[in-house]
């Protein structure tokens, strides 16, 4: 059963009050400036402050544990071992496969002069078989940055043709 707790009145010794469900809806509904946390079990008023600084906290731990769950084997994956067809989403490929290989380690190099959040979405991308939807999905992006960030990589990288 889920118990619901809301900042006591001035001058009360307790800083909170519990309430009751309906008690609890009627003050949610009249009054759009106060804001809870949910403890699953508890859901207890805070500051704006308090809140915002929870839902922070707890969009890092979701992002870590999706890090850690889902990602953890994609971003251990060597450059060298990635696949031969990020060349030909890089530049047009060669018949030479000495110069694929150049192309891929200096793109890879590039990415390692990028922020960190970058290199973490090209990483993905070009490193694995996952769409910008679903890398957008699991870091809490849009798709459209996704694509932002892989399009404005790969017209810095290809102006650069230190390969």
């Amino acid at each position: 059963m889920t118990r619901y707790y809301i900042f006591s009145n001035p001058g009360s010794k307790e800083k909170y009050t519990e309430v009751t469900v309906s008690e609890f809806i009627t003050i949610v509904r009249n009054s759009k400036s106060r804001f809870y946390i949910s403890f699953g079990n508890a859901v207890m008023e805070c500051t704006r402050k308090e809140f915002i600084k929870y839902r922070k906290e707890d969009r890092h731990k979701r992002y870590i544990k999706e890090i850690n769950e889902e990602y953890a084997p994609a971003a251990v994956v060597s450059f060298e071992e990635l696949p031969m067809s990020i060349v030909e989403k890089i530049s047009a490929p060669d018949d030479d496969n000495e110069r694929d290989e150049k192309v891929i380690k200096a793109f890879w190099k590039f990415v390692s002069t990028l922020s960190e959040d970058k290199q973490t979405v090209l990483r993905l991308y070009y490193g694995t078989e996952m769409s910008q939807e679903e890398i957008a999905k699991r870091l809490g992006k849009t798709q459209q940055a996704v694509s932002y960030i892989c399009r404005s990589a790969l017209s810095k990288f290809n102006k650069d043709k230190r390969f």
